[in-house]
């Protein structure tokens, strides 16, 4: 199927003012970040080549304070990984400790391999829900 670029124009325009947009961002994003808290879990678990077995045979309270959520902000979403409740407060105040290496404790990132992970994934997911919004508006 051809399109023209006018018609093209058209059909974002029309994706812009319906709410496709934002709505197919939004659904991508919280995917990202479903995805991002199952991989942080993993990694703070034990990850083949990354053995560092936070939360395995013991209580379990890092694990289960990890969180993906995606926030919508003006023009977009942001996509936020967090560990430790509220502001670090939470049930696993110590995930810092762990993930910064902070207190003489090395350095074991559970967040980060994940944020980067989702760093490499984003572009394609976006895209692959624009394209799929757009072409139902078809």
């Amino acid at each position: 199927m051809a399109i023209t670029i006018d018609q093209f124009a058209d059909r974002i325009k029309r994706a812009v003012q319906s709410g496709a947009i934002a709505s197919a961002m939004g659904t991508a994003a919280a995917g990202l970040a479903s995805h991002g808290q199952r991989r942080a879990v993993q990694f703070a678990s034990v990850e083949p080549g990354r053995p560092i077995g936070l939360g395995v045979g013991k209580t379990g309270m890092l694990t289960s304070s990890l969180a993906g959520e995606a926030k919508p902000i003006r023009g977009g979403v942001n996509i936020i990984l967090s560990s430790g409740g509220i502001a670090g407060q939470g049930t696993a105040w110590y995930a810092r400790l762990h993930e910064l290496g902070i207190g003489g404790m090395p350095k074991r990132p559970f967040l980060q391999p994940a944020i980067e992970e989702l760093e490499t994934k984003a572009d394609h997911v976006f895209s692959m829900a624009l394209a799929k919004r757009l072409r139902a508006l078809a």
